[in-house]
């Protein structure tokens, strides 16, 4: 054995040893694993708010994006624009494409409906009869009629072929913001209105508009009305068609519509307004955006939030493609999010169910793996012509050449090597990472170097370290350390405290800090002792019953 190699080792400088705690919430479950193979997240700058994003139920699954005065129709590859529908005086509203992916109806602000070819961009129809702005339209599901309101508080229906009003509904008090068909039935819609209300109509009846085939006229009432407390934003039936979700305010509303309007439950996830839902393609979930920044999703099994995801702005539209592999958020930045879902990754997960027998690759078997594999020495500029050789057995007899690989160090590190304390302190506290921070200090605390880490520091330098100290001497991971550090901050400088207003503020926060968190542990001690003794009381209160006690281990 070398003795001048393992002396070597023994002496040359350890890299810091970072401190590890325990992880906080974090659950590897199902469903957060799903939700996140949506990565690698396009930002996309607008030049104004998308304010609908609608997927076209056609593969390969484009999607429109309304925003400004236009509405840009989005490759689902390329995740670029290919097609940019620009006929609006004024901003577009509520895009949306034809079960057959092959035309498109938008609102505007000028109140025109206008029905777009989206092959050739030419417009097919011009819709005037609205009396202010359109900010719903879709096709319902039979494909022949136009279904748009607006501001003129009315929903109208229109005949695609002719362009002819045969319907509209006239309940509402304000602007009515959404309306959606029953997927169990074309002859019911429902609307949402900025007068609080959801109000459901039935085609067919001539109490919920005109009846098929009549002249166009006003509807007398609708036949059910939902109060829902807060102007309604969004609403969206779910699978069946027996329940309706509506969003007003930051609350999501769930209604029995085909019983006796029953409100089931209801629920407030967001801290503030839900601007858009939808439901995900194996109608299992509830998605929900808000002007919080987050996204969540809601099983509707139990309505409770299965997974969360923050946005760098207030969330305006959302929309998911049928098959889950794109999730488009539009922000109010302006700004367009969108996420791709990997699917080979899945089909990967999905073939590792199988059991594998002993010895069998599943990289060797083509029925578990689709994409073919290099030659067993790999090709030039693969990662297994890199890696070849690499698992070789040595005999005995070779000769091992070793390869003493340089240790890249960290700018704190290497300062920390050369006993420049005060630096390496400054260096880990421009990391603006506490978990170095405070293996730093820890480390300066078993050399025995912290006092000359803090000390000869003017109020420039010693402020970065008081906020630090501020952030996290609460933290109960950081404290026991942080404590220490001020102990002996307050040692070395309060005899020149008073000399600095930026240093003194820091201080008084810090010390006003320190107080609330003493008070609110001792409140935390006191409540303590009061569950001790009720759970005491209650245990001498219950009736005993004779148990076979457990056998010792």
């Amino acid at each position: 054995v070398n003795m001048s190699a393992v002396e070597a080792d023994r002496t040359a400088f350890k890299k810091l040893s970072i401190k590890r705690f325990p992880k906080e919430g974090l659950r590897r479950t199902p469903e957060a694993q799903y939700w996140r193979k949506f990565k690698f997240p396009v930002l996309i700058n607008e030049n104004a708010t998308p304010t609908c994003i609608d997927f076209s139920p056609v593969a390969p699954h484009d999607f429109a994006v309304t925003g400004g005065v236009r509405i840009q129709i989005y490759d689902s590859h390329s995740l670029k624009p290919k097609r940019v529908l620009s006929r609006f005086k004024g901003p577009a509203y509520s895009g949306r494409f034809r079960s057959d992916g092959r035309i498109l109806v938008a609102g505007g602000e000028e109140g025109i409906v206008q029905v777009f070819d989206i092959q050739t961009r030419a417009v097919l129809r011009q819709i005037t009869s609205h009396r202010g702005p359109v900010h719903t339209t879709s096709f319902s599901r039979d494909n022949t009629t136009i279904i748009s309101g607006g501001d003129d508080c009315t929903l109208r229906l229109h005949d695609l072929p002719t362009g002819a009003q045969v319907g509209q509904l006239t309940g509402h008090s304000d602007y009515v913001r959404a309306a959606a068909e029953s997927p169990s039935t074309t002859s019911l819609i429902a609307t949402a209105s900025y007068d609080h209300t959801v109000c459901l109509w039935d085609r067919s009846m001539p109490a919920g508009g005109v009846a098929d085939g009549a002249a166009a006229g006003p509807a007398s009432r609708p036949m059910m009305t939902l109060q829902h407390g807060a102007p309604v934003e969004a609403l969206v039936f779910l699978p069946g068609g027996a329940l309706i979700a509506t969003a007003g305010g930051n609350t999501v509303k769930i209604w029995d519509v085909l019983g006796t309007s029953t409100l089931l439950h209801e629920f407030s996830t967001h801290q503030k307004t839900i601007t858009s839902m939808c439901v995900e393609g194996s109608q299992s979930r509830l998605i929900t955006g808000g002007l919080d920044g987050f996204l969540k999703v809601h099983s509707l099994a139990d309505y409770r939030v299965t997974h969360a995801m923050k946005y760098p702005g207030p969330v305006a539209s959302l929309a998911l493609s049928p098959a889950n592999e794109h999730l488009v958020v539009g922000m109010s930045l302006p700004m367009l999010s969108i996420r791709r879902r990997d699917r080979a990754e899945e089909d990967d997960l999905g073939a590792l169910t199988r059991t594998l027998g002993p010895g069998e690759d599943i990289r060797r078997d083509p029925a578990l793996s689709m994409r073919p594999l290099p030659a067993e020495e790999g090709e030039d500029g693969t990662g297994r012509y890199f890696a070849r050789k690499k698992n070789v057995v040595t005999d005995q007899d070779d000769f091992l050449v070793e390869a003493h690989r340089r240790k890249r160090l960290q700018p704190y590190e290497a300062l920390l090597k050369r006993f420049q304390y005060r630096a390496a302190l400054d260096a880990a506290l421009a990391t603006r990472n506490p978990l170095v921070v405070v293996s730093l200090v820890a480390e300066l605390l078993q050399r025995g170097g912290l006092i000359i880490a803090l000390s000869a520091r003017n109020d420039e330098q010693l402020e970065p370290l008081v906020q630090f100290m501020l952030r996290h001497i609460c933290n109960p991971r950081y404290a026991p350390l942080l404590i220490d550090m001020a102990d002996q901050l307050l040692d070395l400088y309060s005899g020149v405290l008073g000399q600095s207003v930026v240093i003194d503020e820091l201080f008084v926060s810090l010390r006003q800090q320190v107080a609330t968190e003493l008070g609110l542990q001792e409140q935390l001690h006191g409540m303590v002792g009061m569950l001790d003794a009720l759970l005491e009381g209650a245990s001498r209160n219950a009736p005993a019953t004779a148990s076979t006690p457990l056998p010792l281990p």
